[in-house]
C-alpha cells in the first residue's frame, strides 16, 4: 500500500512538471543564493492560468503575474524552518503557498493566508497540485484576520516584504502589528520563524519583540553580495 501511495505521489508530480514545463521565450534562470537551497524561475507558462513556474528547492510552483513569487529569501527562511511531525502550522502572507506546502509534508495541519485575492487563489492552485487539501487550508485576509479566536499555532510563518530603506519604512507597520497580536495564537512552547533581509533592520526587530513578551533563540544571517542585501532568519519564542 505504501509503495502505491509512493508511485501516485511520483507520476502526480511527473504531470505537474509536464504541464507546466517552460513553453514561453524567458529562459530557465538559475537565481544566485548564499543558502543552500535552488531558487530557478524556469519561464512564463503560456497555460491557462498563465504565469512564471518556480523551482524552489524540490518542489515547482506556478506564480500568478502579480503574485510576488518566491525570492532569495524564500528559500534562506525554508532552509531555516523546522517542522515537526503532527503540528500545527500558521503561514501569513503565503504568497503562491511555498512555504505552507513545505511544511504541509510533515504537519498535522496548515493554515495558509494572504491579504490579496489572486495569491489566496494562487496558493490553492499549488495545494491541488500536491494533492495537500486535506491537510492546507489557505485563507484570504489581513494577518490574524481569518484565524479563530481559539485556533492555536505551534509554528507560525510571517514572510511579509521588511523595509529595506527609508523610503520603505512605513513597511513596519505590519510587522508592529503581528508581533503586537501572535502571542494570542501560539501555543506555549510554540515557535515564530521570521525573516528580514537587512542586518540595519536588526534594533526595529528588537524593538518589536521584546515589548511583546518575545524573544530571539536563534538566528542565521548571510551575506548576499548580489542583492545587496543580508537575509536573517530568526527563530523566536515566548520569553521563559
Amino acid at each position: 500500500m505504501e509503495k502505491t501511495k509512493h508511485i501516485a505521489l511520483a507520476l502526480a508530480l511527473v504531470h505537474f512538471v509536464a504541464l507546466w514545463s517552460p513553453q514561453g521565450t524567458a529562459a530557465e534562470r538559475r537565481v544566485p543564493s548564499p543558502g543552500s537551497l535552488e531558487l530557478i524561475d524556469m519561464g512564463w507558462q503560456n497555460t491557462d492560468p498563465q504565469g512564471h513556474l518556480v523551482k524552489a528547492h524540490t518542489k515547482y510552483f506556478l506564480v500568478f503575474k502579480g503574485v510576488v513569487a518566491p525570492t532569495v529569501h524564500s528559500v534562506i527562511l525554508l532552509e531555516h524552518t523546522k517542522i515537526n511531525p503532527g503540528e500545527v502550522v500558521l503561514d501569513i502572507g503565503t504568497g503562491s503557498g511555498i512555504q505552507a506546502i513545505f511544511a504541509a509534508d510533515k504537519a498535522k495541519k496548515v493554515v495558509a493566508t494572504d491579504i490579496d485575492p489572486k495569491a489566496v487563489e494562487n496558493a490553492r492552485l499549488n495545494v491541488q497540485r500536491y494533492e495537500q487539501e486535506k491537510v492546507v487550508d489557505v485563507r484570504e485576509g489581513d494577518l490574524f484576520g481569518p484565524i479563530k479566536p481559539d485556533e492555536k499555532f505551534d509554528v507560525i510563518i510571517f514572510n511579509l516584504v521588511y523595509p529595506f530603506s527609508k523610503a520603505t519604512d512605513h513597511l513596519w507597520e505590519v510587522h508592529r502589528r503581528f508581533f503586537k497580536e501572535v502571542n494570542n495564537y501560539l501555543t506555549p512552547q510554540g515557535r515564530i520563524y521570521y525573516q528580514a533581509g537587512v542586518i540595519d533592520n536588526l534594533p526595529e526587530v528588537k524593538a518589536m519583540i521584546e515589548p511583546n513578551g518575545l524573544e530571539i533563540v536563534q538566528m542565521h544571517m548571510y551575506a548576499d553580495k548580489v542583492h545587496g542585501r543580508e537575509p536573517i532568519v530568526f527563530t523566536m519564542q515566548k520569553k521563559r
